[in-house]
């Protein structure tokens, strides 16, 4: 299964039948129905969540992935010793530091780099890699795709994070995954998710 979110609405690529009631079912025909559902998203006031059915999953999803330029980024999920993870607050959303990739960086120099950079802490390890997230926003005036290869991170230092406010970002906190689970301001859907597979 794969999953792309603009805004608060997401698109599936799926095999099966998704368990949420709120997402609407639809067989899979060509990558034309990717641009169908922007333009829907677009003119919604409520979130548009849709799930493309196919028997085919990487196929179409990498026919999709190609339908629309595509950004590169990295970001990390860090952990300290007391098995807390650090959350940024920007734009008035809770998300994870993270950002694109430069030139000839490899997803894993861009994930130490953007965490450094948006919280000051340093030296951080990388654990493991997590996951891919995958989003659209408007580059340009073209609709584009990104995506943020995720990394899990150890911080064993005890300094307190330095939110980067050239980026926007206003705090940088440290949370249980059930603390940041019940936060009263909304969290980019990617990161819910992030967070969700953490448990």
């Amino acid at each position: 299964m794969y999953k792309v979110f603009f805004n608060d609405s997401f698109l599936l690529v799926t095999s099966s039948l998704p368990e949420a009631q709120s997402v609407e079912v639809k067989r899979y025909e060509s990558p034309l129905q990717l641009n169908q559902w922007i333009e829907i998203v677009r003119n919604s006031d409520n979130p548009v969540r849709w799930a493309l059915i196919t028997e085919q999953v990487h196929q179409t999803w990498d026919t999709l992935f190609h339908h629309l330029p595509t950004v590169e980024a990295a970001g990390g999920v860090v952990r300290n010793t007391e098995g807390k993870y650090l959350f940024i607050y920007r734009r008035k959303r809770w998300d994870l530091p993270k950002g694109k990739m430069d030139a000839n960086e490899t997803p894993e120099q861009t994930a130490l780099r953007e965490v450094e950079e948006e919280t000051g802490l340093s030296p951080l390890k990388i654990l493991n890699f997590l996951t891919h997230t995958y989003h659209i926003y408007l580059l340009k005036d073209r609709f584009t795709i990104k995506r943020t290869h995720w990394f899990l991170m150890q911080y064993s230092g005890s300094k307190a994070p330095v939110p980067q406010h050239i980026e926007d970002i206003e705090r940088a906190e440290w949370m249980t995954v059930d603390q940041f689970l019940k936060v009263q301001e909304p969290v980019f859907g990617t990161v819910k998710d992030i967070v969700i597979s953490l448990i």
